[in-house]
């Protein structure tokens, strides 16, 4: 399985004069919605007449989700029962999803990515952080 909430990396590599710094969550970006490292934010850190600079962007080349995955989120999404707990594993995993689902550009992934506190009712603790995070990601995100 796997989630962006048990591993984060970052990558530091250098590009002629540019050090460059990725946060790269692990999200369901891959094949069958597998979890990979893809690069969130990338900092350019350089020098410019005797200055440090730094560039931070949010990575807007991440893989989108194409219309028959985001359907598959959408259903899996639709078939859990409201619930009064806190996120599990499996709920943390939906988030990441529809997440994905969202910056894809599907406005019904949008919603049901915001209605998630209502769906599950006890967002504390750990699932509740894990949520606000994504949708601080989100908000990111909007921000072109």
């Amino acid at each position: 399985m796997g989630g962006g909430w048990f591993l984060q990396n970052s990558k530091l590599y250098k590009n002629n004069d540019t050090l460059i710094l990725e946060d790269c969550p692990s999200l369901p970006t891959g094949n069958d919605f597998k979890y990979k490292e893809t690069p969130w934010t990338i900092e350019k850190i350089y020098f410019s007449r005797g200055h440090v600079k730094i560039k931070k962007t949010i990575n807007r080349g991440i893989r989108h989700y194409n219309e028959q995955e985001i359907e598959k989120v959408l259903r899996e999404y639709e078939k859990i029962k409201p619930s009064h707990s806190n996120l599990d594993d499996n709920s943390m995993v939906l988030v990441d999803k529809l997440f994905i689902a969202t910056i894809s550009g599907s406005e019904k992934a949008r919603k049901y990515f915001e209605n998630v506190p209502k769906k599950f009712a006890g967002l504390d603790g750990f699932g509740g952080e894990y949520y606000e995070n994504m949708k601080d990601k989100l908000l990111q995100w909007d921000k072109k």
